[in-house]
């Protein structure tokens, strides 16, 4: 199982996008912690759009900062947690 750690935020984004309503938008890397395991973020994704779960997230390297993900929309994803950390995601 890989970690947030292992991707550092200065190298990679996370994408999350939501398989429902095909809303996507990128997740705050400050606001998660390193330790978290991937799996555990994905399962904690929620679109705010329409509420769905059904969210999957994909991991992009943008290395020095060339390249530039294009997003579809603006709207922001929320990672419903326990954890307080996780809860103002934007």
């Amino acid at each position: 199982m890989n970690k947030l750690a292992e991707f550092p935020a200065d190298q990679f984004r996370i994408l999350a996008a939501c398989e429902a309503c095909d809303h996507t938008d990128w997740l705050d890397r400050i606001k998660l912690p390193d330790d978290m395991y991937i799996d555990v973020l994905r399962e904690r994704v929620v679109c705010q759009v329409c509420d769905s779960r059904d969210c999957g997230i994909r991991i992009v390297y943008v290395g020095s900062g060339e390249f530039e993900y294009r997003q579809r929309n603006s709207d922001n994803f929320l990672a419903r947690s326990a954890k307080p950390s996780l809860s103002d995601l934007s």
